[in-house]
């Protein structure tokens, strides 16, 4: 997503009407989907949500 990244993510936490700080686990997938529908390229968005599958796996979420 390069350096908007943290602006996109931001936006999207807040309009899932959470924060940041406190987001809640089981809405993850929700997070990356939202985030991943900002990613116009249909290979880069598919990558996207797959490597954002394996690092929520792996941090247990």
């Amino acid at each position: 997503m390069g350096p908007i990244a943290d602006v996109l993510i931001e936006e999207a936490v807040t309009d899932l009407d959470h924060s940041k700080g406190e987001f809640p686990r089981h809405r993850a997938a929700e997070l990356v989907n939202l985030l991943a529908s900002e990613i116009r390229r249909e290979e880069k968005r598919i990558v996207f949500q797959q490597n954002m599958v394996k690092k929520i796996k792996e941090i247990g979420a």
